[in-house]
């Protein structure tokens, strides 16, 4: 099983299917095992997924949480911050 996108597509080369207990499964059909009349070609999602850069892989800005939840990674860099201007402070 691998993870597909959502929409199928003609140019899938993975095929899936909702079983009984609501779980979507796909596998790729070989000549052995083509893809059977109630299974929809998909595309494996990490053919269309792009890669992110290291900038976009960070931790999101508090602006776009949910409201009531705190980046502590922000708040972290915050605190160390304070806490460097403290220690540079000789009052």
């Amino acid at each position: 099983m691998q993870l597909v996108d959502p929409e199928p597509t003609e140019q899938g080369n993975t095929v899936a299917l909702l079983d009984g207990t609501g779980t979507w499964r796909s596998r790729v059909p070989t000549k052995e095992r083509p893809a059977d009349p109630w299974e929809k070609p998909v595309m494996p999602h990490v053919a269309t997924c792009r890669v992110r850069t290291r900038r976009e892989r960070r931790t999101p800005h508090s602006s776009s949480l949910p409201p009531g939840v705190v980046s502590l990674a922000e708040r972290r860099r915050s605190h160390t911050i304070e806490h460097d201007e403290q220690d540079k402070d000789p009052a």
